[in-house]
């Protein structure tokens, strides 16, 4: 078993929920990296001589999109495009003085891949089964693989290390079975399998 079982009730010692559910927010984190599975969007206000925009939001992933407020899209990231907003990192953008002059926006809206709902501070006694995933079901077995191999070889342990590697190395094929089916969110509607699934 990869987790530690109370002998008298059957159920996962208190010690091993206390380290499960950083691994757990590791894992839906991982995941929400690896796919487009949640988005949201940040209006940014535009400031005469100000090029530079860092995102506020806190559970910001990656810009996804740019919109003006006529719902014009701006490309990201094209090289010699005066008019496309340029990625610094993965929460800000660089606007450059062209398109400030060109376009005449006064705001944008800021499309972002979004991260997962914090997990809620873990708290002695609380049955696992009645905390709250921010994930769709199709993505529960790479999870549990990413916990196994977690739990089984953490950074710096050598102990279960073969194990640990083969867990992930299942976490890896789940994920990739997932990547051909197209199951994250696509700007495109109609073409992908969360709105034919009805998650979206």
């Amino acid at each position: 078993n990869v987790f530690d079982f109370d002998t008298d009730s059957g159920e996962i010692t208190e010690a091993t929920r206390v380290k499960l559910l950083p691994q757990l927010h590791l894992g839906l984190t991982m995941l929400h990296k690896r796919f487009f599975l949640k988005e949201d969007t940040e209006v940014i206000n535009l400031e005469e001589g100000v090029y530079t925009y860092p995102l506020q939001g806190k559970n910001i992933l990656r810009v996804e999109t740019v919109h003006d407020l006529n719902d014009n899209e701006y490309p990201l990231d094209v090289e010699g495009e005066p008019l496309s907003p340029k990625r610094m990192n993965l929460t800000t953008l660089k606007l450059s003085p062209s398109f400030m002059k060109e376009t005449q926006a006064t705001a944008l809206i800021v499309g972002y891949r979004a991260g997962p709902a914090r997990l809620k501070d873990y708290e002695m006694g609380i049955d696992p089964g009645y905390v709250e995933v921010d994930l769709p079901y199709q993505y529960l077995e790479p999870l549990c693989y990413f916990i196994a191999a977690q739990f089984l070889n953490p950074m710096g342990a050598n102990d279960g290390m073969h194990e640990g590697n083969n867990y992930m190395a299942q976490y890896e094929r789940a994920c990739q079975r997932l990547e051909m089916q197209n199951f994250d969110l696509d700007r495109h509607e109609g073409e992908n399998n969360f709105r034919a699934a009805g998650w979206v």
